[in-house]
């Protein structure tokens, strides 16, 4: 079984990070013991879905059951390999991708939609996910026929195991431990439930606005919701944070333990000169540099060197209709 076949319902930039409320550390009672499909099987959702169950029920509060289909021995591929992948024309290359598709290749996690294969190859491919072959490692997830069906949702993630999954309101909060070097196919609720009329309906009313994944210290490694993400690294430092802002216009990021330099790339002449600003959490301005020394392609339209704290980034899209956002990474990342 390979990747594009588990991962490919997964869309470029299907759903962003959002630092909706302060992150709470896990509760004793979800703390990790066992295998993952351990801990599903102690969450209280029921082991046996009801056939008569409406789309209501998946909004209800608490433990949610997950399963882990697939674990794959994976390394993120070097820049160099992906060269060819980047310069694919439906990125926005060649040289290299759009600025917020590329934010796909530092993504540790990817969350998928089970229902939608045609939205598939391109965060595997810009993830470098397509190089690896998946090894099975439990019972075999939905398929694509059965996600008509079933209500579901997946994520893919990366150097993490997954041991807990708790829902709050519309936010999705998954706790995981470190487990270098894999990247797992993760599917939740387990079992899927069943749903009645309006396939977008039933979407509309599973599908959670925000998901957040911690560690078990409760570090925030990725926020995502739709039109924005964010992802840290094991120590809280920013890796990247990304926006449309078409569909969210507003991108707010953490900078934590130290200063960070970083530098924000949009799609060349995609945006108004001048709109673009970067806001401390108390809304004051924080005054940066662009240089203007951008890859072919990009506009850099931020530089600064922030002190820890949460930040803001906003602007007005020239062209909305075309998409196109704003990709914030520190400023030592090497590009393509």
């Amino acid at each position: 079984m390979r990747w594009p076949v588990l991962f490919a319902a997964a869309a470029v930039l299907t759903a962003a990070a959002a630092c909706g409320g302060s992150i709470e550390r896990p509760a004793a009672s979800e703390a990790p013991s066992g295998s993952a499909t351990a801990m599903a099987a102690a969450t209280s959702v029921p082991a046996t879905p009801d056939a008569t169950a409406t789309p209501r029920f998946v909004t209800q509060d608490g433990p949610l059951t997950f399963r882990v289909c697939s674990t794959v021995p994976w390394t993120r591929p070097p820049l160099a390999a992906m060269r060819e992948v980047f310069a694919d024309p439906r990125f926005g290359g060649p040289p290299r991708p759009a600025p917020e598709l590329l934010s796909s290749y530092f993504a540790p996690v990817l969350r998928l939609d089970p229902a939608t294969e045609a939205a598939n190859a391109a965060a595997l491919r810009l993830g470098g996910l397509d190089f690896a072959t998946a090894t099975p490692a439990g019972a075999a997830c939905p398929d694509y026929a059965e996600a008509a069906q079933l209500l579901f949702d997946r994520l893919a993630l990366i150097d993490a195991e997954p041991v807990a999954m708790r829902r709050d309101g519309g936010r999705v909060t998954v706790t995981v431990r470190s487990a270098p070097g894999t990247a797992r196919d993760v599917v939740y609720p387990d079992p899927p439930l069943p749903h009645e009329g309006s396939r977008g309906r039933a979407d509309t009313l599973f599908r959670s606005q925000e998901l957040v994944v911690i560690d078990l210290a409760g570090r925030v490694i990725a926020e995502e919701r739709v039109g924005r993400r964010v992802g840290y690294d094991a120590n809280g430092t920013l890796r990247f944070a990304v926006t449309d802002l078409q569909r969210e216009p507003a991108l707010t990021f953490t900078v934590a333990g130290k200063p960070l330099e970083v530098v924000g790339y949009t799609v060349a002449g995609r945006f108004e000169p001048g709109t673009v600003r970067l806001l401390e959490a108390n809304g004051r301005d924080v005054p940066f540099a662009s240089a203007g020394s951008a890859p072919a392609g990009w506009d850099e339209v931020l530089r600064a060197t922030l002190a820890p704290g949460t930040y803001t980034v906003t602007g007005i899209n020239k062209e909305p209709a075309r998409g196109g956002g704003v990709l914030v990474l520190p400023a030592s990342t090497p590009l393509p």
